[in-house]
């Protein structure tokens, strides 16, 4: 199975007059459709997550679209065991039920910690940190006049972040 999750970038856009421009209009479905022999590769499962244009995928915006991956993945990875299969055969190589739980407090500290800080602040992380954007990318999205001012609002950024996670700790 493969999913296949729609923004409506521009691969979706149509021109609209009344709009002036270029706007998404195709749904992911009327795209699957359009592209010939996608079908006969795998299953797949359509989803349109939304019709956002390029300039509206927010920071906001692509740490939901991953998390939303993310929950696929996970999905994926959950399946049956087939009727006499040997579980022992495949040994998981994934962490263990304590470290998943370790780790799973760790995010959540993080994603708590990250919630108090300001706008900026927090867009400055996800971006640079969880999403690997440069810091010539970052000063761009973030309205800094260069790469070296986006340098600085992350680091800020990353000593507030481990205050407010310290904070919760004691």
């Amino acid at each position: 199975m493969i999913v296949i999750l729609f923004t409506g970038g521009t691969i979706s856009m149509k021109f609209d007059a009344a709009q002036g421009g270029a706007v998404p209009t195709l749904s992911g479905e009327e795209i699957v459709t359009a592209t010939r022999g996608l079908t006969d590769v795998a299953p797949l499962e359509v989803e349109q997550w939304g019709r956002y244009p390029g300039p509206h995928m927010t920071v906001e915006r692509m740490w939901a679209l991953r998390n939303r991956i993310a929950d696929e993945v996970r999905k994926a990875h959950r399946r049956p065991v087939e009727d006499g299969e040997d579980i022992d055969a495949h040994p998981d190589a994934g962490p263990s039920p304590l470290e998943e739980a370790v780790g799973r407090e760790a995010v959540e500290a993080y994603e708590r910690a990250l919630e108090s800080l300001g706008d900026t602040e927090r867009e400055a992380i996800i971006a640079r940190v969880e999403m690997g954007m440069s810091y010539g990318a970052l000063a761009g999205a973030l309205a800094k006049p260069s790469p070296d001012a986006a340098r600085m609002t992350v680091s800020r950024a990353l000593l507030r972040l481990a205050e407010e996670m310290s904070r919760e700790q004691i």
